[in-house]
């Protein structure tokens, strides 16, 4: 069972809803704006006309409407006018499950401690490979004056090829 979230979404109800109905029909451009939601899935929406302000908390969706759950967080249901605003905000108790389910002892820190060396060693590793790579380019235009210095008769062509004439 995972909580679903969807950016920005505000959508208005086409209806009137009572404060038992549990289905909203939707039209299809607001319904894509609502989450795919797999067996135990769910996200929670707010109603909220100005007044009232309820949690929904969505258990389903088709191609006609979601099914609801009235009344989430303590709130009580209540009956709202069509052009409502739906919106997919963070609840308290979506933030207070977060701050909970994050257990900080139950970290395994010597892992934490092994990854961030592994990618210091990286980034180490890769700061000698770029400069190992810069020194090697000083050497090669290095060689490359002595060449052309000695013999006069040194091209290089556009892929970088010398030449020798």
């Amino acid at each position: 069972m995972a909580q679903k979230f969807s950016n920005n979404l505000s959508i208005s109800l086409p209806l009137d809803i009572n404060d038992t109905q549990i289905a909203i029909d939707l039209p299809t451009v607001d319904l894509d704006k609502i989450n795919t939601l797999g067996a135990g899935d769910f996200e929670l929406l707010t109603l909220n006309d100005g007044v009232n302000i309820e949690v929904i908390k969505v258990t389903a969706k088709s191609a006609t409407d979601i099914t609801i759950e009235r009344g989430q967080e303590g709130v009580a249901a209540s009956a709202f006018a069509a052009q409502t605003v739906i919106q997919g905000f963070i609840t308290k108790e979506t933030l207070d499950r977060f701050e909970t389910g994050f257990n900080v002892s139950a970290l395994n820190f010597d892992a934490v401690t092994a990854v961030a060396i592994t990618a210091d060693s990286a980034i180490n590793s890769a700061s000698t490979a770029q400069s190992t790579a810069d020194n090697n380019t000083t050497e090669i235009a290095g060689l490359l004056d002595s060449i052309m210095t000695v013999s006069g008769q040194v091209l290089v062509d556009p892929n970088g090829n010398v030449v020798y004439l």
